[in-house]
This record gives structure tokens, C-alpha cells and sequence, in this order.
């Protein structure tokens, strides 16, 4: 399929997951937004897929916000007229015990991490409805079905973007929305090594937490290489709807929640060049 009609929508790309999927998106040829926190990272990232030869084009936004968030919509319907992939990436991952948690910690947490998934899909799905269809992936975490001391409201959000996209795919399954969620295990990125350095066991480090950590089962903890090269599988492959991935070192599984159709899966390539294929127009 030609992605040069193409336009994604990538939060959280100034860094991380983030960056590696807008730069996927690009060299396949799609028009990337690359939208994040920070300025200065968002245009770097965006300036590295221009000095590529590719198209990309920064937005620096705060996804908590309802009004950055609208901005950010309304730009990119201004200028190129139609949204065809939204990626829902961004998180924030502080590593703080309930009772040791205030109200204000909660709910930065919550709407940072789920709030702005239902900002985003609530604003772009009228747009993929006018357009005759769209794609939704929303990045969740291997925390919504196991986690670790000091996670409960990280668990908390990504649980809930997991029910999130279910329900948004039973919604508007038959007018040609697909949404799925990808569940990564650790991947090595500055917000893994941020929330490392916050752990309560001694001398934590990277190298502790690789060597020591329950999730050693699974083998090395994956970079954002790995993940955008895991991607491929669903932008080609249009059945799937309400599906979560789950992707470590150790296994790709695949559990269908809901089906819109018979179900072409074969190697998952985990996250987001991502759930499209040609029936999108």
C-alpha cells in the first residue's frame, strides 16, 4: 500500500517508543506529527526525519490538556485535511506507593496516561468517520496485567487504556475505525532508566534492574529499535479490533477481545507502523 496520502499522529515522539514509531512512519512514506511535552525534542525528532528525505512536522503539546490537544487536531485538519493513523504513546511513569501518594500525584498519572487517550480518540474519531475510516493504537503496558512495587497508579492508567480501546472498538467497529492495544514489556528508554533510579532497593541501577529484576525471565530488556521493527504486522493486516499485544523479550502473544472479521495474524510486529492497511482510504 502507498503511505504517501498518509497522516499520523504520533504522541509522546520526542523521545523513547515515541520517536522510533514517528521515524518508522515516515520512512514508509506518511506525513508524521510528531507531537510531545517538550519543544526542543519534538523538533529535533522532526528535523531528523526531514534531514532524511522524509516528511515530518512537530507540535509540542501538553496531552493532559484539552485545549493543546484540540490544537493539535485542528492544525493537522487545517493542514493536510485528514487524520489517518492517531498513536497514543505519550506517559508519564513516576514509581510511588499508594499510601505515599498524593490526590494531585493520582490524577497526574491518570490524566496523562488515560484522560489523554479519551482527548485524542474523542477528537479524531469524527474526522476518520468523515473520511471513511481510520486506525487507533494506543500504547499501554505489560503493567496492566502484572506490575511492580511502586506502580499502582502507572498500573492503574494502563489497565484502563486497555477497557478504553475495547469499548472505542466495539463503538465504531463497523464504520471502519479499528483501534488495538500494544502492551510492551521494558524497554530501554530514558523514562524506564528515570523510574529505575527511583527504586527503593540499594545501589539501583540499569544493571540491577536487568540482572535482578523478576522480569529477567524474559531475557534482555528490549530498545526502541526492537519495537518499531515488531510494528509492521498490523498496519497490513485489517481485521483486528479490541486486540491487546503483549510484547517482551520472551514472547509475542496475542489475545483477541473482540473480532470484527476472521483474524490474519501471524508475526506480530509490535507497535505502530501500526493497525492500517488498505482498507483505510
Amino acid at each position: 500500500m502507498s503511505w504517501g496520502s498518509k497522516v499520523v499522529i504520533v504522541t509522546g515522539a520526542g523521545g523513547g517508543i515515541g520517536r522510533a514509531v514517528a521515524r518508522r512512519f515516515a520512512e514508509a512514506g506518511a506525513q508524521v506529527i510528531v507531537v510531545g511535552r517538550t519543544s526542543g525534542k519534538v523538533e529535533d525528532v522532526a528535523g531528523e526525519i526531514r534531514s532524511s528525505g522524509y516528511r515530518a512536522v512537530a507540535m509540542a503539546a501538553d496531552v493532559s490538556s484539552e485545549a493543546d490537544v484540540t490544537r493539535v487536531i485542528q492544525e493537522t485538519i487545517t493542514s493536510y485535511g485528514r487524520i489517518d493513523v492517531m498513536v497514543n504513546n505519550a506517559a508519564v511513569c513516576p514509581q510511588v506507593r499508594l499510601t505515599d501518594m498524593s490526590l494531585d500525584e493520582w490524577n497526574g498519572v491518570i490524566t496523562n496516561n488515560l484522560t489523554s487517550i479519551f482527548l485524542f480518540c474523542r477528537g479524531v474519531i469524527p474526522f476518520m468517520l468523515e473520511q471513511g475510516g481510520g486506525v487507533i493504537v494506543n500504547v499501554s503496558s505489560v503493567h496492566a496485567l502484572a506490575t511492580l512495587d511502586g506502580y499502582s497508579a502507572y498500573a492503574a492508567s494502563k489497565a484502563g487504556i486497555v477497557g478504553l480501546t475495547r469499548a472505542i472498538a466495539l463503538d465504531y467497529a463497523k464504520q471502519n475505525i479499528r483501534a488495538n492495544t500494544v502492551l510492551p514489556g521494558a524497554v530501554h528508554t530514558s523514562m524506564l532508566e528515570n523510574s529505575v533510579r527511583n527504586l527503593t532497593t540499594p545501589n539501583g541501577s540499569m544493571e540491577l534492574f536487568t540482572a535482578d529484576r523478576p522480569r529477567r525471565a524474559a531475557g534482555r530488556n528490549r530498545g526502541s529499535r526492537d519495537v518499531r521493527c515488531k510494528s509492521r504486522k498490523f498496519v497490513y493486516d485489517g481485521y483486528d479490533i479490541g486486540s491487546r499485544w503483549r510484547y517482551d523479550s520472551r514472547i509475542i502473544s496475542l489475545f483477541i477481545l473482540q473480532l470484527a472479521g476472521p483474524c490474519f495474524c501471524a508475526w506480530a510486529c509490535f507497535i505502530i507502523y501500526i493497525f492500517v492497511n488498505n482498507d483505510v482510504k
